[in-house]
C-alpha cells in the first residue's frame, strides 16, 4: 500500500516537496557474493547473454553472468586500464564510461571513456575490441584512441563521463564545463569548447559523415553527423547541446527521448529533455534561477530551454544521479513509463512522470538508502533497474516490489527541546555567539519570530529575538567574531547594512563596512584564529583583486593569497567548505579540491602559515566540517573513506600518529556541522540513523551525540529525537548547558518548531530558579534584586527546595546549598550568581546601605538617597539630590538639558537646540577632478558645482598656477599640468564662511609588466602595473581583467604574449614564450615559405604531411633530419586553412597553419 502520493501538474517551475514515500518499491542487495571497488556505471552488453558489466573507476570493467547466487569465481576483469588512468576517489576522474557498439554481435567494440594526466587532465574516448576466445575480455592490445580532449583548467572535477549510442547509432558523450565553483572559464556558453556540452560523433570511419576537423589530436577517427547543429555554424561541429555544468547520467527511452541530469552549484538540480541544438543555460542560469556568478555571461543562443523538472538543496538533496525510464518486470504504476532517478548524497530514489505532449508532471518518492550512496543506475537486458553504492567493497542493489526497507531501531534519546518564540521563516545556514551572550544567525530568511529581518538576526540573554542590522540582499553562510567583538558576516551578496560589499563585511558598533573589494565569488566559510587573523573559504579565485583560488586571510585590512612556500602556488584547485585550527594554531581546509598549494590533498590539507601538507590520502567525498578537540581533529561530509579506512561520513584525525579512526560505523547521510562540550561530540546534518558496529543502526534523526564511552547517542525525549529534515549549524551557550540546533526543520524533538531550537539536557524555563531570602528571619522570594540595610541578617536560599545548587560569590569563590551571610556589611553587595545540578542559571543583585549617614556633596540627600553625588556647592537640589537650576555650560543661551552641541564656541549663532548655524549644507559643492590623459598631456581640469546660484570665488594655486576666479553656479578650470592644488571657496553673501580642498591631479603611469614562466604547469604569471583594466593577448586570443597578477595556462607550443591598456601612450608588453621541447613552425600565418625547426628532435627522419581544412593530402614527403631546420616551398598553396603533421617513430603532432 501507499501511504500518500503527491501529484503536480504544474507548467514551468516545477519544485515538488519530498515528505513521504511509496511503500510498494524498495531495494534488494541484488548480488550478495559480490562487491565492488568504487562503482560508476553499470551496463548490459545486449547481446543476449545475460550479463553485467560494472565500471570501477580505478581503472577496471568487471563482468559476471546476471543471477543473484552468482559468485566470486564468477566474477572476471573484462579490462584493466588501471595503469593509464588518473584516479582519486570521490573526484570525477578514472574511468567513467562505457559503451557496447550497437554492431556489437559482429564486431565486438566497446567503447570506455576515461581521464588521464599527462599534463593537465585529459579526456579520452577510446575503442577496444572483445577477444576472439573469450567474450568475458577485451584485447587489451586493441585498444584505439578515438577522441582526446585536454582541459583548458587545472580543476579535476565536472567531466560528465557518461557515453551512450543513441537510436541513430551515433555515440553520445557528455562532457561537464571543466570544473571549479560558477564557470571560471565560460565553458558552457563558448561554442569553440567541447566542455560544458554533450557531443555526438559518428565512430564508423564508412564515409557516410565527413571526418572530424577538430584541431586536438588524434586526428581523422570519427566522423560528424552531417545534421549536429553546429556543422557550418560558429563553433566545434561535434556539439550537440550546450549549457550544461555537469550531466551525471543521461539516457533514451523507448520513443527515442533523451533524458539528462544536471548536477547544480549551490541552488538547484535539473532534469532535462535534451534535444540537438539546445542551450541549457549554464552559466548564465542555475535551473532557473541567475546566479551571480553568471551575470556577466551572455547566452551562446537563444533562448535558453529550461529544465523540465528541479528540485532545491532545502532538504539535503544537492547532488543529482540520472536513471532510466522503466520498462522492467515489475508492475507498479509508480515505476512503469516513469523516469527513475536519485540524489547520489541523500540516498533518496523517486519515479518522474512527464507527458510530453501537454507537460503535465508528477513526482514521488518511491525511498531512501540507508546510508548507500547512489552513483549510478543501470538496465540489465530484460530492462529491470540497479544502482551501486560508491565506496570500497560496496554493492549493487535491484528495485523490487517486495518492501523490505532498511531495518532500523528507535533509541530513547537523551535531554529535552524548547523553540525560540516562532522561530524563523527560512533556512539558518550559520549560528555565532559573543562573549556578551548574544547568538548571531545567519542563513535565508526575512523573518526572526515577529520581527521582519534580512537574512541575519540575534537572540540576546534571555532567548529573544533582536534585530541587529539591515541584512543583506543575498544569504549569509558564515559568521565570526573578531577578538574585539567585531561581527564578521560572510555568503552571497552585494549589498549589507546598506553598503555595497562582495559576499563579505563587517559590523564595528552599529557601522558595516566592506573588506577592500571582496571576493568575486560565495564565500562558505570564515574563522578566526587565535592571532585574530580572518580566513575566508569558498568558491573564488580573487580576494581584494588578487588571485588566491579559494582561500584567502585577511589581516591588517589587507587579502593576502596563502600560497606555499615550496611550490608558489596559492590556494586550492576547487571550493572550500571548511576551515578549522589545532592548538598551534596549524590551518587546516575542507572541501572538494584535490590539490592545495600544488600538493596533492584530497579534500582536506594543513597549513602551518609556510607550507601545506596532506592528511594521509584523505577521504573519498567532501570535507564540509572540521573541528580540533584534543589529539583529534574531527571531520565531516559525504565521504565514505578516510585515509586507508571505511568510516561513512564522520572521522577523526589523530594528529599525534597522524592515523584515521572511524566514529563507529559512522553516520547514513551528511555532516554538515561539528562542536563539543568537552564531554561529547555533537554532529548535525542530514541522516538517519548512526551505527557503533553496522549491526545496529540507531535512529538519531539528522543530530546525535558521540563518545568513546557510549558510541552514539540520540538527543530528545524518548524516541522523540532529532529534527526532521537537517541541521546546518550548532553552537552551545549558556556555559555549554544549552545546544542551539539551526537548520531546515519544522519538529524538533516532541515540539513544533521553525528551523531553529534549543536542546539541553535539562531545560532551564523561566522561573526554574526563584532566589529565596531570608532577612532578620523572615522568609521571602520572587526579586531578582534586593535592597538591605547593613548589619541585617540574611540568608539565602532557593526555591524549589528539592534541587542541589550552588552559589557563586560576587568575590568568586562558590558555596553550596543555601548561605548565611551573617551580619551584611556593604562590601558584600554585589552579584550572586544560582546555579543547578541540571546547569540553570539565575542572578540575585544585593545592595547593601551602609548604617551611617554621609552626605558628601553637602546638598541635604544622603548619599544613599543622592543620584547626583557631586552637586555644585551652592545649587538647589529636588529629592534625588540633582540641580534645580538649569545650567548654560558653553553660554549660548540653550540650557544643558535642551543642548545637543553643549560645546559651541563662544560667538556663534546657534539655533533652537544649541547647534552651529552653517549657511551652507555639506553638499552644497560638488568638485570633481580629472587626470591627464596620457603622460606629458597637461590637460587635467577641476570642476565646481553649486546646488544654488549664488555669487562665489574660486582661488586655485598649485603647479605654475594661482588664480582666483568668480562664479556663481559652475566653474571647470582646465589644462592644468599634473600635481597637488589647493582650492578654496568662499562666498560674497557671508563673508566668514570659507571651504578648501586638496586635489591632486594625476597622469597614467607606463605600463610595467613582469613575466614569470612555470615550466611544471606550463603557465605565465603576469605582474601588470599602470591601469586600472589591461587587455592580455596569447596567440589571438584576449582577454580582458582588472586583476593586477594574474596566472594564465599556455596550450601552444609557441606563445606570443600582449599586454596592452586603453591608453596607447602607456606604451604595450610583447614577450614569446616556447615551451621546452617543442617544435617551432613559422612564420604563421605564412605565404611563399614555411620554416620548420625541429631541435628537440633527436629521430634521423621525419615524415611531413599536409593537409586541407577538408582533410585533403597536399603535400607528403620523408626528410633527413641532418641540421634541425627545414625550408618548404608554399608558394603553391592557395590562402586558407592547412594542418601539418610530424611523424616518425618517436613523434605523431599536427599543426594549424593559415596560408595568406
Amino acid at each position: 500500500m501507499k501511504l500518500y502520493r503527491f501529484l503536480y501538474f504544474i507548467f514551468g517551475l516545477i519544485v515538488i516537496p519530498f515528505s513521504c514515500f511509496s511503500q510498494d518499491i524498495s531495494y534488494q542487495n541484488a548480488f550478495t557474493n559480490l562487491s565492488f571497488n568504487f562503482p560508476v556505471e553499470i551496463q548490459s552488453s545486449n547481446d543476449g547473454t545475460n550479463r553485467l558489466f560494472v565500471v570501477e573507476q580505478p581503472g577496471r570493467v568487471k563482468v559476471f553472468p546476471n543471477k543473484s547466487n552468482v559468485t566470486t569465481a564468477e566474477l572476471t576483469t573484462f579490462l584493466d586500464i588501471s595503469s593509464i588512468v588518473s584516479y582519486n576517489a570521490g573526484q570525477e576522474i578514472g574511468l567513467l564510461g562505457l559503451a557496447f557498439h550497437p554492431n556489437y554481435l559482429v564486431n565486438g567494440y566497446v567503447y570506455i571513456y576515461y581521464i588521464d594526466q599527462p599534463s593537465n587532465y585529459r579526456i579520452n574516448i577510446a575503442r577496444y575490441q572483445v577477444d576472439s576466445n573469450n567474450l568475458n575480455i577485451l584485447n587489451p592490445s586493441s585498444g584505439v584512441i578515438i577522441a582526446q580532449f585536454t582541459k583548458n583548467q587545472t580543476d579535476s572535477n565536472h567531466n560528465g563521463g557518461k557515453i551512450a549510442f543513441g537510436p541513430d547509432g551515433y555515440l553520445y558523450i557528455s562532457i561537464g564545463d571543466g570544473g571549479g565553483g560558477g564557470d571560471p572559464q565560460g565553458n558552457g556558453q563558448n561554442l569553440n569548447t567541447v566542455f560544458g556540452s554533450l557531443l555526438r560523433i559518428d565512430v564508423d570511419i564508412d564515409g557516410n559523415n565527413p571526418l572530424e576537423t577538430n584541431p586536438d589530436l588524434p586526428n581523422g577517427n570519427y566522423e560528424i553527423p552531417a545534421n549536429n547543429p553546429r556543422v557550418g555554424q560558429s563553433g566545434l561541429d561535434e556539439i550537440y547541446a550546450w549549457g550544461i555544468r555537469n550531466t551525471w547520467k543521461f539516457s533514451f527511452d523507448a520513443s527515442g527521448n533523451l533524458w539528462g541530469a544536471d548536477v547544480g552549484q549551490n541552488s538547484y538540480e535539473e532534469i532535462n529533455l535534451i534535444i540537438k541544438g539546445g542551450n541549457y543555460g549554464w552559466n548564465r542560469f542555475e535551473a532557473n534561477s541567475e546566479p551571480s556568478y553568471g551575470n556577466g555571461t551572455s547566452l551562446a543562443t537563444t533562448p535558453d530551454i529550461k529544465p523540465i523538472f528541479l528540485y532545491d538543496h532545502n532538504a539535503a538533496d544537492v547532488s543529482i544521479t540520472g536513471g532510466y525510464v522503466y520498462n522492467g518486470s515489475l508492475t507498479s504504476s509508480n515505476l512503469q513509463n516513469n523516469y527513475i532517478y536519485a540524489d547520489y548524497v541523500s540516498g533518496r530514489v523517486w519515479a518522474l512522470s512527464y507527458d510530453t505532449t501537454n507537460g503535465n508532471i508528477s513526482n514521488e518518492l518511491l525511498f531512501k538508502t540507508n546510508g548507500q550512496f547512489i552513483s549510478s543506475f543501470g538496465e540489465d537486458e530484460a530492462g529491470e533497474l540497479y544502482f551501486s553504492d560508491y565506496g570500497s567493497n560496496v554493492k549493487l542493489y535491484k528495485l523490487t516490489e517486495t518492501f523490505t526497507g532498511p531495518v532500523t531501531t528507535p533509541i530513547n534519546g537523551f535531554g529535552e527541546w524548547k523553540s525560540i518564540s516562532t522561530g524563523i521563516n527560512g533556512i539558518v545556514e550559520t549560528i555565532a555567539k559573543s562573549t556578551n551572550d548574544v547568538t548571531y544567525v545567519g542563513g535565508t530568511f526575512s523573518s526572526a519570530g515577529d520581527i521582519n529581518v534580512s537574512n541575519l538576526a540575534s537572540i540576546n540573554n534571555t532567548n529573544e529575538w533582536e534585530v541587529f542590522s539591515n541584512g543583506s540582499n543575498g544569504s549569509i553562510y558564515s559568521i565570526d567574531i573578531a577578538p574585539d567583538g567585531t561581527i564578521y558576516a560572510a555568503g552571497d551578496f552585494t549589498t549589507i547594512g546598506g553598503v555595497t560589499a562582495n559576499n563579505i563585511a563587517k559590523l564595528d558598533g552599529s557601522t558595516w563596512s566592506s573588506l577592500g573589494t571582496g571576493t568575486n565569488g560565495p564565500i562558505s566559510k570564515i574563522r578566526f584564529n587565535e592571532n585574530g587573523t580572518l580566513f575566508v573559504g569558498g568558491v573564488f579565485t580573487t580576494a581584494g583583486g588578487i588571485i588566491v583560488n579559494n582561500i584567502s586571510k585577511w589581516e591588517n585590512n589587507t587579502w593576502t593569497a596563502l600560497a606555499d612556500n615550496f611550490t608558489k602556488i596559492a590556494g586550492t584547485n576547487n571550493e572550500i567548505r571548511s576551515i578549522g585550527f589545532d592548538e598551534n594554531n596549524n590551518l587546516y581546509i575542507g572541501g572538494n579540491f584535490d590539490t592545495a598549494g600544488g600538493v596533492s590533498a584530497s579534500r582536506i590539507a594543513r597549513w602551518n602559515g609556510i607550507n601545506r601538507s596532506a592528511l594521509g590520502s584523505g577521504t573519498s567525498g567532501f570535507v564540509q566540517a572540521i573541528e580540533s578537540i584534543g589529539d583529534y581533529l574531527y571531520i565531516g561530509g559525504n565521504f565514505s573513506i578516510a585515509g586507508t579506512k571505511s568510516v561513512n561520513r564522520i572521522a577523526r584525525f589523530n594528529k599525534n600518529t597522524e592515523t584515521w579512526e572511524g566514529l563507529g560505523n559512522g553516520l547514513s547521510g551528511n555532516v554538515n556541522t561539528i562542536t563539543s562540550n568537552g564531554t561529547y561530540i555533537y554532529i548535525g546534518g542530514s541522516f538517519d540513523t548512526a551505527s557503533d558496529d553496522g549491526n545496529l543502526d540507531k535512529i538519531v534523526n539528522n543530530l546525535a551525540r558521540w563518545s568513546v564511552d557510549s558510541g552514539w547517542e540520540a538527543l530528545g525525549p524518548n524516541t522523540d529525537v532529532g529534527v526532521n529534515v537537517r541541521v546546518n549549524s550548532l553552537k552551545f551557550t549558556n556555559n555549554n548547558t544549552e545546544l542551539i540546533v539551526g537548520g531546515n526543520f519544522n519538529k524538533a524533538g516532541n515540539i513544533t518548531t521553525n528551523n531553529i531550537a534549543i536542546w539541553s539536557e535539562n531545560i532551564c524555563e523561566e522561573n526554574s530558579i526563584i532566589p529565596e531570602y531570608q532577612i532578620n528571619g523572615v522568609f521571602e522570594s520572587g526579586n531578582n534584586s534586593l535592597t538591605v540595610k547593613e548589619g541585617d541578617e540574611v540568608v539565602l536560599s532557593m526555591l524549589p527546595n528539592n534541587l542541589s545548587f550552588s552559589i557563586t560569590l560576587p568575590n568568586g569563590s562558590k558555596v553550596n546549598g543555601d548561605y548565611n551571610l551573617g551580619t551584611i556589611t556593604p562590601d558584600q553587595s554585589g552579584t550572586y550568581i544560582y546555579e543547578t545540578s541540571n546547569g540553570c542559571i539565575e542572578n540575585l543583585e544585593i545592595l547593601v546601605h551602609s548604617s551611617v549617614e554621609v552626605d558628601q556633596d553637602n546638598d541635604g540627600v544622603l548619599d544613599e538617597d543622592d543620584n547626583c553625588a557631586n552637586t555644585p556647592t551652592g545649587d538647589s537640589v529636588d529629592s534625588n539630590g540633582c540641580s534645580i537650576i538649569p545650567l548654560d555650560s558653553d553660554n549660548d543661551g540653550v540650557y544643558d538639558s535642551e543642548d545637543d552641541c553643549p560645546n559651541t564656541f563662544v560667538g556663534e549663532s546657534v539655533n533652537e537646540n544649541g547647534c552651529s548655524i552653517i549657511p551652507y549644507p555639506s553638499n552644497q559643492f560638488q568638485i570633481t577632478s580629472i587626470g591627464t590623459s596620457c603622460i606629458d598631456s597637461n590637460n587635467g581640469s577641476i570642476s565646481i558645482e553649486s546646488i544654488t546660484n549664488e555669487n562665489f570665488l574660486a582661488t586655485i594655486t598649485g603647479p605654475n598656477e594661482n588664480m582666483i576666479l568668480p562664479f556663481t553656479e559652475f566653474l571647470t578650470v582646465e589644462d592644468l599640468d599634473i600635481g597637488e592644488y589647493n582650492l578654496c571657496i568662499s562666498s560674497l553673501e557671508f563673508q566668514n564662511f570659507k571651504t578648501c580642498s586638496k586635489i591632486i591631479i594625476t597622469e597614467p603611469q607606463p605600463l610595467s609588466v613582469q613575466l614569470d614562466f612555470d615550466s611544471l604547469t606550463s603557465s605565465v604569471t603576469l605582474k601588470m602595473n599602470g591601469a586600472k583594466e589591461y587587455s592580455i593577448e596569447i596567440n589571438g586570443k584576449s582577454i580582458q581583467t582588472d586583476n593586477q597578477l594574474i596566472s594564465l595556462p599556455l596550450y601552444e607550443d609557441v606563445n606570443n604574449v600582449k599586454v596592452s591598456t586603453n591608453q596607447l601612450c602607456q606604451g604595450q608588453f610583447e614577450s614569446t614564450v616556447v615551451l621546452e621541447n617543442t617544435f617551432l613552425i613559422y612564420p604563421n600565418p605564412f605565404k611563399e615559405s614555411l620554416s620548420l625547426d625541429l631541435k628537440s628532435l633527436t629521430s634521423d627522419t621525419v615524415e611531413i604531411a599536409i593537409f586541407t581544412e577538408a582533410g585533403v593530402l597536399v603535400h607528403s614527403e620523408t626528410y633527413l633530419v641532418k641540421h634541425s631546420k627545414i625550408e618548404l616551398n608554399t608558394s603553391a598553396f592557395s590562402s586558407g586553412i592547412y594542418f601539418l603533421r610530424l611523424k616518425n617513430d618517436k613523434v605523431n603532432k599536427s599543426f594549424k597553419l593559415i596560408k595568406q
